[in-house]
């Protein structure tokens, strides 16, 4: 059943069959009723419920992280820090028994975790895995000084954590989650909206520049619209596009804040004559623009970010009319960062 949540005359959000009506979000109300008539427009005024679910669902998934490092976005978005986790855990790996591998939930008892097959990946990759592939990098006499061998490893262990705590999280919860496991926030974020719902993927090294030619990394942020990166705000977009294009972009009158007609994809600005963190200042910079704004997007076009999971904080049981504090968290999605 199609279904939108409507606050104001805006779509705030929609489920998947939604979107596959051409129902998407901040569109006006008016137009979705015409794209489908069909579709139930539900009032998102109150948002208790929602807040309700995203309290409850984050304090479930904050007690497996080690570290602490849970960080919430926005309703339905938690990044999970498990770094010392995977750590712990790679040490743990014993080359030959890698179907009968076993990940250690916690530190000092060893019988709390579970089973996995540390010779194959859990859930999809970007890109796909040739058949050669996971054989390469973790047969016995694989060497962990390699630094691509040591990353394919980790993404591997957390792909295999990523789909515990999903199954945690719908068995216990009741909601499904989607995944992304990567390196940071960033491409966690991106690579989790690659298979979509119900669902988890890895993006697989290389991540740097090698002899062989470009890094994952860069393969997959190419082909994205500048202004789906997260960290580059939609005015900053804006600029960009315009300046790429060497004239104002066209834009979609349905959508509330705009949306562009034309795309000007990562690619297209990284390969621009002289681009770089100098140009982007010069373009993004100014009064009011953050200090530094060129070489943080550079580094967001690059695949660069270098912000790091904030500690888990408690969440308000009451909440104020009048506050600063912007209070969210999960309900449907889960980036998975190692």
């Amino acid at each position: 059943m199609p279904l939108a949540v409507q606050q104001k005359q805006i779509i705030v959000t929609c489920n998947y069959e939604a979107r596959r009506h051409g129902l998407y979000k901040l569109q006006r109300v008016a137009e979705a009723r015409k794209q489908c008539p069909d579709a139930v427009v539900m009032l998102g005024e109150d948002l208790t419920r929602f807040r309700n679910a995203s309290k409850d669902n984050y304090n479930f998934l904050r007690k497996f992280a080690w570290s602490g490092k849970v960080e919430r976005l926005g309703f339905d978005e938690v990044f999970i820090d498990v770094t010392d986790m995977i750590d712990y855990n790679l040490e743990m790996v014993n080359h030959n028994a890698l179907q009968s591998s076993f990940f250690y939930l916690a530190r000092l008892d060893p019988t709390i975790g579970f089973t996995y097959d540390c010779s194959s990946m859990s859930g999809h990759t970007v890109p796909g895995l040739p058949d050669t592939f996971l054989s390469d990098y973790t047969h016995a006499g694989a060497s962990l000084k390699n630094a691509d061998n040591t990353l394919c490893l980790r993404l591997l262990i957390g792909s295999h954590l990523a789909q515990y705590l999903r199954h945690q999280l719908e068995e216990h919860q009741g909601y499904t989650a989607t995944v992304g496991i990567s390196t940071n926030k960033l491409i966690s974020k991106l690579v989790g909206n690659v298979n979509k719902p119900k669902s988890q993927t890895t993006l697989i090294p290389p991540y740097t520049l090698s002899d062989i030619g470009e890094s994952n990394v860069t393969r997959f942020l190419d082909s994205h619209d500048i202004g789906r990166i997260p960290g580059i705000g939609f005015k900053s977009a804006q600029k960009i596009r315009d300046f790429v294009l060497g004239r104002p972009a066209a834009f979609n009158a349905g959508l509330v804040y705009g949306g562009t007609k034309e795309n000007v994809t990562v690619k297209d600005v990284r390969l621009f004559p002289s681009m770089g963190d100098d140009l982007l200042e010069k373009l993004l910079g100014g009064s009011g623009a953050p200090k530094g704004i060129g070489i943080k997007v550079w580094g967001l076009i690059n695949g660069v970010d270098p912000t790091e999971v904030s500690k888990a904080r408690e969440v308000p049981q009451q909440i104020s009319i009048v506050s600063w504090e912007t209070v969210s968290g999960p309900e449907n999605d889960i980036d998975q960062e190692l």
